[in-house]
């Protein structure tokens, strides 16, 4: 069997700095951790953390799995720093989720459950395969499949619209949901 790399490489230009941007985000930091909490297999580094997270109430595990959707496989892009500008504080990120658009947000929460490669076809929205498809492949991460159709039929509630530290208004109306 040929010996395959593993590693990627990136080659860019040795005079050309604007290449390369870091960022640090709390809210992917924040995102990260509870795609960690939710399928934390492959994660070793992290099982002590893990196994300490497993003493989180049931009620606040149930919530993160009802979520799991958004971060277990595709993490929308929306979640990224842009790389560019001042570091911004949990709150500010948070908020500028609050500031999307419903197409915007329905497309980005989409893309983890269907990998539309970051196009912008609002008939997605509308395709009963697509949401068919969604409701499948969210139940199948052990999300609830109630919360990923908000994707499709109230797609503002899904980024935070309360505090960080509150829950959002899509827990707040589905009780029933785990959330």
């Amino acid at each position: 069997m040929p010996r395959v790399n593993r590693y990627l490489r990136f080659r860019l230009p040795a005079d050309a700095p604007e290449c390369v941007a870091f960022a640090y985000s709390p809210l992917l930091e924040t995102v990260l951790s509870l795609h960690v909490l939710v399928d934390p297999k492959h994660h070793a580094l992290q099982h002590d953390w893990v196994r300490r997270g497993r003493r989180l109430p049931a009620a606040l595990r149930q919530r993160i799995r009802a979520f799991a959707f958004a971060y277990h496989s595709l993490i929308p892009d929306v979640l990224f720093p842009s790389g560019q500008g001042e570091l911004a504080p949990l709150e500010e990120e948070v908020a500028s989720l609050r500031r999307l658009d419903g197409e915007t947000a329905a497309l980005e929460f989409l893309r983890p459950l269907w990998d539309h490669e970051g196009r912008r076809d609002p008939a997605l929205l509308r395709d009963a395969r697509v949401r068919n498809h969604v409701a499948r492949r969210s139940a199948h991460l052990g999300s609830d499949p109630r919360l990923a159709a908000l994707i499709f039929d109230d797609p503002l509630s899904i980024p935070p619209r309360s505090s960080p530290r509150t829950p959002g208004r899509a827990c707040r109306t589905r009780s029933s949901s785990g959330c």
